[in-house]
């Protein structure tokens, strides 16, 4: 597996912006602060990016409508979007998309390396159910999965979507396990609305 899907797989299972450009430190960033600014929405020229309610990045190529609810925040250094949703159980639902170079490797073989990442980087991984959906009319691979973060017991989807643009793109849904399936629905309309240039 080549470089750039292991780094977007590495950045995006570890659940935190780790530091590629300095070297891939290991040391987790925080969180940006709820009340941080979230980058501004550029107008799109794009029809497909145009949607009411459609947030676009274009330095990314990539537009989604995000959940209802969802307050867009600044991103970590690993990511170009963010929102944040409920508080429940004392963890803050949340949303990232983060993208990297798209290597080519196909989007079936993506799965046994997140896997394979997850199990290593985080505790008590548990793989809860993984497949294929379609998303801007491509094939997506998807993970859930449940694992310990700090003192919160979360479960995470992602979705892991090639764009038109030589860009891999990760999307992560994340909630406290308890509250996942209050989530779910909105996580999973979220992913299906996505759009890369």
């Amino acid at each position: 597996m080549r470089a750039g899907i292991a780094i977007a797989i590495a950045a995006a299972a570890a659940g935190f912006a780790m530091s590629w450009a300095a070297g891939c430190n290991g040391k987790p960033k925080p969180p940006a602060a709820p009340d941080a600014k979230p980058p501004p929405t550029q107008p799109a020229t794009n029809p497909r990016h145009q949607e009411p309610g459609r947030t676009y990045d274009p330095r990314n190529g990539f537009s989604i409508v995000p959940p209802p609810t969802y307050a867009g925040t600044a991103p970590g250094t690993s990511g170009f979007l963010a929102f944040l949703g409920s508080r429940d159980w004392g963890y803050t639902a949340t949303f990232t998309v983060a993208s990297r170079p798209d290597d080519g490797t196909a989007v079936e073989r993506i799965g046994e390396a997140v896997k394979n990442d997850l199990s290593r980087t985080q505790k008590n991984y548990a793989l809860v159910r993984e497949g294929f959906v379609t998303i801007d009319g491509r094939k997506a691979y998807t993970i859930n999965a449940q694992f310990t973060q700090g003192a919160y017991n979360v479960q995470r989807v992602q979705y892991y979507l090639r764009g038109n643009n030589n860009r891999l793109y990760v999307m992560s849904f994340t909630s406290h396990a308890r509250s996942f399936a209050q989530h779910r629905q909105a996580f999973e309309a979220a992913a299906i609305t996505a759009a890369t240039d």
